[in-house]
């Protein structure tokens, strides 16, 4: 299949093509190409670890707002004031 670009500026090819000699391909086309495919390929990747990332975001936040929840009636059951302990412990690393 074969895709024309029209309306590039100089400065913009004269880059590709630096950037093709510096890596060593024949040719400005070649160079596009695997840029191109492997461009793709990547952004699909991306996409799908990007979903898997969130949905793991997700899980931890709920996780971590269920240990708050149990931490807090723990230490309300316990009569154990909480700030007070941070404090303390703040004060210890300094």
């Amino acid at each position: 299949m074969e895709i024309k670009i029209r309306g590039l500026s100089k400065a913009a090819v004269s880059s590709i093509d630096e950037k093709a000699r510096d890596l060593g391909y024949k040719s400005r086309n070649e160079f596009l190409k695997v840029y191109l495919e492997r461009e793709f390929l990547l952004l699909d990747k991306i996409k799908e670890h990007d979903s898997q990332y969130n949905i793991l975001f997700e899980k931890m936040l709920k996780q971590l707002e269920y240990n708050t929840l149990v931490l807090d009636k723990f230490c309300n059951e316990n009569l154990i004031d909480l700030e007070e302990t941070i404090k303390k412990d703040r004060f210890k690393e300094e």
